[in-house]
């Protein structure tokens, strides 16, 4: 009896295909990014600059690893935005055809930036001036130059939110039916792949993984209250990470 139920909710057409894409996000960033994107842009870096990969200048470096980024994005999405193209035309047409959903994004921004805000201190509490690698990068490359801010532009505010939420949103409530349990896992695992590359204490990584949990419990939270309205949470996310580069940029 329990392996048919275990058997019928993995063979739903929607699992399947969260399964499928949730895989394929997972190969390209830690496989392909790892094995092949990140071989290819040292030598093309070697090659450009003339330099062993350790002598480039460090702007340089992340001029040329942006754009790395935004082709590895683009590799990403293409994909996604075939399988889910009935799902994001559906939802594109309520959202611009119910004027509720502009309020709704608009409360949602606000109670976003309330949450966040607040994990933002609780982390400073658990550790001090604590920051991830990830921001870190971000950081440099938008300090390497104009190229290299468009491209963090493109990656964060138009590509990586269409991508994250259909892979952590989209295709998690999908696969994982129990909205609580989706909340959770998706919230989790989207905090962890955004400090995978930081190392310290224990404490340091509490302190850097909570805000990114919280921003996940929120878009989690936007898409379910928005009656799983993708382009709600994927609005919140990129106006988010608009604000939050141009705040960077600006420091």
């Amino acid at each position: 009896m329990l392996l048919e139920k275990v058997k019928k909710f993995f063979t739903r057409p929607q699992a399947i295909k969260a399964i499928i894409f949730i895989a394929f996000y997972f190969i390209m960033m830690f496989v392909v990014a790892e094995y092949v994107i990140t071989p290819l842009f040292k030598n093309t870096a070697e090659r450009i600059y003339d330099l062993p990969f350790d002598d480039i200048p460090e702007a340089k470096v992340y001029m040329l690893s942006s754009i790395f980024d935004v082709i590895l994005y683009i590799f990403l999405i293409i994909p996604l935005l075939i399988g889910y193209s009935f799902e994001l035309q559906y939802d594109f047409f309520h959202t611009v055809s119910d004027k509720r959903y502009g309020k709704f994004l608009l409360i949602s921004l606000g109670v976003f930036y309330v949450g966040s805000i607040m994990a933002s201190m609780l982390a400073n509490v658990i550790y001090h001036d604590s920051t991830s690698a990830n921001q870190e990068s971000i950081e440099s490359t938008l300090n390497a130059g104009r190229v290299a801010a468009i491209c963090m532009f493109t990656a964060a505010v138009i590509i990586g939110p269409i991508v994250e939420e259909l892979i952590f949103r989209q295709a998690m409530f999908d696969l994982l039916i129990n909205k609580y349990v989706a909340t959770i896992v998706s919230s989790f695992i989207f905090a962890l792949i955004h400090v995978v590359s930081s190392t310290g204490s224990f404490r340091f990584m509490v302190s850097i993984t909570l805000p990114y949990f919280v921003s996940g419990l929120l878009f989690a939270t936007i898409y379910e209250k928005s009656h799983r309205n993708i382009w709600l949470s994927i609005g919140v996310h990129a106006i988010s990470n608009c604000i939050s580069l141009i705040i960077a940029l600006n420091a």
